[in-house]
């Protein structure tokens, strides 16, 4: 009776170390569905496809002295730089004439060579392509929009959270063929017309810069 009682318990604890021996099997499959998971997750990024625009132009007026400057130091001098927008970005707004692309994951961006000063931008601009019958509009902002964003520019390499950039360029009402954002970019025609193209770069504490573009073209990224 001794014997067949041990040999119960002992058949007992074989079976609870075989279900022990299992349990790595439950967290290989475990392992395997991370695994899975964040291949899922790495397969779901996208690389951006940025269109990249070269402007030149002259600084039109300046408003106080901002980065020290004023304009008998930079008025009328060339400035060159550039806009970038990501084509992956999608378009937030219902509007079929009017696309408007928040590039929240900082795949855009700007630069610009003024007054021996680099600035860059925040990396997430907002770009607006309107297609509307009384003509086309390019839009392109950065720094603070009024919105929970941090779009934070730099002047050197340093930190510049109260600036921003506003762009903005009317032409002829065939000079867009829809509200995407366009590759390739159709270069404006800058002559002969009354209202001027400009963009204006603005510290917001020292003042700002007014400048009026000659070129905007498309270049390699």
């Amino acid at each position: 009776m001794r014997s067949l009682f041990l040999g119960f318990i002992l058949a007992f604890a074989g079976c609870t170390v075989a279900d022990t021996d299992s349990g790595p099997s439950g967290d290989a499959d475990t392992d395997a569905d991370s695994d899975s998971d964040s291949d899922a997750d790495s397969d779901a990024d996208v690389e951006p496809n940025q269109v990249v625009l070269a402007f030149s132009g002259i600084v039109a007026t300046v408003t106080d002295s901002p980065l020290g400057l004023d304009y008998q130091a930079v008025g009328g001098s060339s400035v060159t730089g550039t806009l970038t927008y990501d084509l992956n970005v999608a378009d937030r707004n219902d509007d079929p004439t009017d696309g408007i692309y928040d590039h929240l994951g900082g795949s855009g961006g700007f630069t610009c060579a003024i007054g021996g000063h680099t600035i860059t931008g925040s990396g997430k601009p907002i770009t607006e392509f309107q297609d509307a019958s009384w003509g086309d509009v390019f839009r392109f902002n950065d720094g603070p929009q009024n919105d929970d964003v941090i779009r934070t520019m730099k002047v050197d390499g340093t930190d510049y959270p109260t600036m921003t950039t506003w762009v903005s360029i009317t032409n002829s009402g065939d000079w867009l063929t829809s509200e995407d954002q366009p590759n390739p970019f159709p270069s404006p025609d800058f002559s002969g017309f009354d209202f001027p193209h400009t963009f204006s770069i603005d510290t917001n504490d020292q003042g700002g810069f007014l400048l009026q573009l000659d070129s905007l073209v498309q270049t390699s990224p």
